[in-house]
């Protein structure tokens, strides 16, 4: 595995698109008012390491599964808003599954919303330069199995019947730079007033996106076993 040829990057965290803060301190400090304006949080987190088609990867099921409990343990995010897709899980993370989860999700967002979507396992990019997800059932000669970002983008994301104020989409995987406006923030945890910043950004509507600029990145020894965003 080679280093990424680049990593987009639009937001620190992806808890300055959902608002939340990492102490009860910090918490505390903001007001109740603003809680609810925030509206409710929900994540769609899908990990695939055992394809029938592909090369199978080690880190994302666990990867998946350890964000989902770190979201729901730590953050504003009840399990009941969260759809997790793994090798483990009841439901698997086919191309059918997947896009049913997300017609799902959409059609329960409203206006004060927020969408975080977590996607680990393998992509790819063909000869017009189009990327795509590859779901659990996904077949190396045939894109129909593939999740297109330009489909998605288009059905949901950019659709004007999406009603998320927030969007946050993180991934491990290559993801479509055609479909994104590179930008870089200065915002850090060391800043004086991090988490009144953090508030301030939530209350404006985001669409982000943090990817790799490569293929998936595997687990290590350093990371114990976890992914590199996990």
């Amino acid at each position: 595995m080679t280093l990424p040829r680049s990593i987009l990057i639009t937001a620190f965290l992806l808890f300055a698109v959902i608002g939340a803060t990492k102490t009860n301190e910090s918490r505390s400090a903001l007001a109740e008012s603003d809680d609810a304006a925030m509206g409710k949080n929900h994540a769609l987190i899908i990990g695939i390491g055992d394809y029938k088609h592909w090369p199978k990867l080690v880190s994302p099921p666990k990867d998946a599964s350890e964000i989902a409990r770190v979201l729901s343990s730590k953050f504003n995010f009840n399990k009941s808003n969260i759809t997790l897709l793994t090798d483990t899980t009841g439901e698997k993370p086919t191309l059918v599954n997947i896009l049913n989860a997300l017609d799902g999700i959409s059609s329960k967002l409203t206006e004060s919303d927020n969408l975080f979507v977590f996607f680990s396992g393998h992509s790819s990019e063909d000869d017009e330069g189009q990327t795509y997800w590859i779901p659990l059932d996904g077949k190396k000669t045939a894109k129909m199995t593939w999740l297109s970002h330009a489909d998605i983008n288009e059905e949901y994301f950019s659709s004007q019947d999406f009603k998320a104020k927030n969007l946050c989409i993180v991934t491990d995987s290559l993801f479509s730079s055609k479909l994104v406006r590179q930008k870089s923030i200065s915002l850090t945890p060391f800043d004086l007033r991090y988490p009144e910043k953090i508030r301030e950004r939530a209350m404006r509507k985001s669409r982000e996106v943090i990817a790799f600029g490569d293929q998936h990145w595997p687990g290590s020894k350093e990371t114990d076993g976890l992914g590199l965003f996990a």
